[in-house]
Formats: C-alpha cells, structure tokens, sequence
C-alpha cells in the first residue's frame, strides 16, 4: 500500500521539445481562431447594403469615369480559402 501512495504523488514531468511543441500548438489554434474570427466579422459588417456604396465611392474617387454599380457582394465561406467579390450591374462612363 505504501509505494501505490507513493507514485502517485511522484509525477511524471514532460522534457522541455514537449512542452515547446504544445506552446507552439495551442499558439498557433490561437492565431487560426483570432483570424477566421476577424474574417468572420469582416464578411458579416460587408453586407450588399454596406459594400455597395463603399466600392461605388472609391471607384469614382480613383477612376476617370462615373461609375455605376448595382450590387457588391463579398464572399469567403462559400469560395473558401478564396474570397470573392460578386459585382452586379456595372456601369462605366469614360470622362
């Protein structure tokens, strides 16, 4: 009965290349999450409603022409690890 007690309180320790390589893992887990965290909430605040007059703003600003657009639609979970930019109705008139 006494050495059962006895190794259990003797605890195995991990070599250090263990320990490294967990710190390593759950630092990168962390940096994956934060990022499809932040694309997440970027792909959500971007709606149609949003995008739309934000690309139509810009590309009158750095385009010598008026431009027209109908509809802007930005996408990443459906064309993943791709984003992609859906733009409906362009029209562009040369100054």
């Amino acid at each position: 009965m006494a050495e059962s007690s006895e190794n259990k309180k003797i605890k195995k320790k991990r070599p250090l290349w263990v320990k490294i390589l967990i710190g390593l893992g759950i630092t990168l887990l962390a940096i994956v999450v934060l990022l499809l965290s932040a694309v997440t909430v970027a792909v959500c605040y971007l709606k149609p409603e949003r995008l739309t007059p934000l690309v139509s703003k810009y590309a009158n600003e750095y385009l010598d022409a008026e431009v027209g657009i109908d509809r802007v639609e930005l996408s990443f979970w459906h064309t993943f690890p791709q984003f992609e930019l859906d733009v409906r109705g362009l029209n562009i008139k040369s100054n």
